[in-house]
């Protein structure tokens, strides 16, 4: 426990005066102790004091010690690692993951016990890497393993000096409560990995509890056929390098490696023109897509054979295939919604009628169904790994993706077991996609690039996020088909509205037509039997949201109304209320907002700053239109022709906006 203060030094800003350091600690038998060092006049502890201290207390003796594993586990352990005196010396051995310093694995150190040095092995984990994102918190975590944290009296945490000197019962109970949930909250992890997902060991984060679990399920052989991968003996050692056929599609791939669709049409709903303000998602989108995706032939032969279109697959399911293009592109004058994105470093995706970018096959399928003559400047298919005797396709995903869902749904809602294999699901794509773009990772005094994960496949990846973009280009069409305004499209969904009192509609089948102009859709079919793959029921879409009003600014900014109360917002970034945000639309001039943070762990070890303090810094509210869609002079707004038009309007309103003055059409 820390309580934060100005130096007297105004130029060194804020630093922690430490007050409490909390211990629960377990050995491998069962034994176990729970301790408080109060300390005082800033003390700080090294981490050699506090285990030397704790195996005191669990009357451990030095020499016990020597070569074996001592775990430390943190919440946020930036909070730990900076109130040590030591902690620069422990920077070396400690890797930031997220932001958070951990160990990958046990390193080897030397520490300070009795006055004599013991050599063992020290690991760092930390619980926030392993908790769900909705459950960042320790309050959050106590929830779901049956500990309360602890409450303070309000204002209390500001000033916790003073707390510890007037209640120090319930100061220490406090800090001690944290401690417990962490160590509780990890044990009962590893209990969840043991023997739920058969793991050996603990990973490090979801993420790699999620490619373990998925490597784990499936035999050495079978894992290396399906990504094409390869064992190389080299330097007498073995690694595993992608084969000869991968090798070949790969690279096309990774170039066309891009995120989500996001646009939107600035304006407003009022309350009195009779309409319903709707927020539709793609059930599980991701997860959903990559259940559409068949084992590959890494072979490299017959790949003119592979097909854009859907292809049978084993046991009643349904594959897509596997292809990526390069292509020059020009959309018939007047289509509403062209569907092939250009990758911009600075901006994301743009979407004009004509140019040059890299497009999936169901994304080049949707082009020419809306009448784009395509020049394809170079083209992979990767053909499905086809069963003997059906020449059926074999889904590569589905049914690992369907267990985890099956797990899931014996565990009640809430329960760690119900978010672990949740989390699995979730972090599954993001794996497959590790790597692709290069990422430099700072940790203390080292840079590395970001490393590829076990399941990172540029084909695989790419093509999930391709066949998110068709469905959801695909959801605007539908839509726009039966009467209905799209005014915000956000990677898995979009904000609508339709001429239909709010009061009516409960769910989408209130909405007239809205099923059937959906399920026409060859991108909603597709995701639709993306879930019936899983054994999922094949529900593609689900209402977020309901209102009668809203207001759209710009891409993520948009807050949707009922009855004058906000029941859907998305603040773009900013860390204010929707109501501010809202006056702030409403401003002429460009106004002004303090973003609040954490020091983060880089900089305290640079020194730029002293501690883990609250950071404040000004921001202006950029509110402001993004003209991915373009202002067409009648009230409307219509695609950018070239990816040169956009630019043109975006330097255009960069330029009004150094005046700190809004731009608008």
């Amino acid at each position: 426990e820390y309580e934060e203060r100005q130096t007297d030094d105004p130029t060194e800003g804020k630093r922690n005066e430490i007050l409490s350091y909390q211990v629960v600690a377990v050995t491998d038998d069962g034994n176990w102790c729970e301790v408080i060092f109060h300390v005082r006049d800033n003390h700080r502890m090294s981490l050699s004091e506090i285990i030397d201290e704790t195996r005191r207390v669990l009357n451990i003796k030095p020499s016990a010690l020597r070569g074996t594993e001592v775990r430390v586990l943190t919440h946020y352990g930036v909070a730990e690692w900076a109130a040590l005196r030591d902690r620069e010396e422990l920077a070396p051995i400690l890797q930031l993951i997220r932001k958070v310093p951990v160990t990958l694995g046990a390193q080897p150190v030397q520490l300070r016990m009795n006055n004599r040095p013991v050599k063992l092995k020290l690991s760092v984990a930390d619980t926030q890497l392993l908790a769900p994102d909705t459950k960042k918190s320790l309050g959050a975590l106590g929830e779901v393993v049956g500990i309360e944290k602890v409450k303070l009296p309000e204002g209390a945490i500001s000033r916790m000096g003073a707390l510890r000197d007037e209640n120090r019962l319930l100061f220490e109970e406090y800090g001690i409560t944290d401690s417990r949930i962490t160590l509780a909250y990890y044990l009962k992890m590893g209990e969840v990995a043991r023997d739920e997902l058969g793991l050996e060991k603990m990973p490090l984060t979801t993420g790699a509890m999620s490619v373990a679990t998925f490597v784990n399920s499936m035999k050495e052989k079978e894992y290396l056929r399906m990504f094409g991968l390869k064992k190389e003996r080299a330097y007498r050692r073995t690694t595993i390098v992608p084969c000869e056929g991968r090798a070949m599609v790969e690279p096309l791939f990774a170039q066309a490696y891009a995120g989500g669709l996001n646009n939107a049409t600035p304006g407003e709903v009022r309350p009195d023109e009779g309409r319903v303000v709707v927020d539709i998602d793609f059930t599980s989108a991701y997860p959903t897509a990559a259940a559409q995706l068949p084992i590959l032939d890494w072979s490299g032969k017959d790949r003119e054979d592979a097909e854009y279109d859907m292809i049978p697959a084993k046991d009643g399911g349904v594959a897509v295939g596997v292809t990526c293009s390069l292509v020059d592109f020009v959309f018939p004058r007047g289509t509403r919604r062209p569907c092939i994105p250009i990758r911009h470093g600075k901006f994301g995706l743009i979407y004009p009628r004509k140019g040059r970018g890299f497009v999936t096959g169901p994304e080049l399928r949707q082009a020419r169904s809306k009448g784009a003559r395509i020049s394809v400047v170079r083209e992979e298919r990767v053909p499905h790994a086809a069963t003997r005797k059906l020449k059926r396709a074999r889904l590569a995903f589905a049914p690992f993706l369907g267990r985890m869902v099956e797990k899931r749904n014996t565990f009640p809602k809430g329960t760690i077991e119900n978010e672990t294999y949740k989390l699995i699901n979730n972090a599954f794509y993001g794996k497959q996609a590790q790597g692709l773009r290069p990422r430099t990772i700072t940790s203390f005094d080292s840079s590395v690039t970001l490393e590829e994960s076990r399941i990172t496949c540029a084909p695989y990846a790419t093509m999930i996020t391709g066949i998110v973009r068709a469905a959801l280009i695909d959801l605007q069409d539908a839509i726009e088909e039966i009467g209905g305004i799209v005014h915000s499209a956000t990677t898995d969904g979009c904000a609508a509205s339709f001429p239909i009192p709010a009061d009516q509609v409960e769910t989408l089948d209130d909405i007239p037509g809205f099923w059937e102009a959906a399920l026409r859709k060859p991108g909603i079919a597709a995701m639709r039997q993306g879930l019936l793959n899983m054994g999922r029921p094949p529900i593609p879409l689900e209402l977020k949201a309901i209102g009668d009003s809203c207001e759209i600014w710009k891409t993520r900014g948009y807050i949707i109304r009922r009855e004058g109360r906000i029941v859907h917002s998305g603040k773009a970034g900013h860390q204010l209320s929707p109501e501010d945000l809202a006056e702030h639309s409403r401003a002429d001039e460009i106004g002004s907002w303090t973003m609040r943070s954490l020091a983060g762990a880089q900089k305290i070890y640079t020194g730029k700053v002293l501690d883990l303090v609250k950071l404040e810094s000004p921001r202006k509210v950029n509110l402001d239109f993004d003209f991915k869609l373009i202002p067409d002079g009648a009230n409307g707004y219509r695609p950018p022709e070239t990816l040169e038009e956009f630019l043109e309007w975006r330097e255009a309103a960069e330029t009004v906006r150094r005046s700190d003055r809004r731009a608008t059409e």
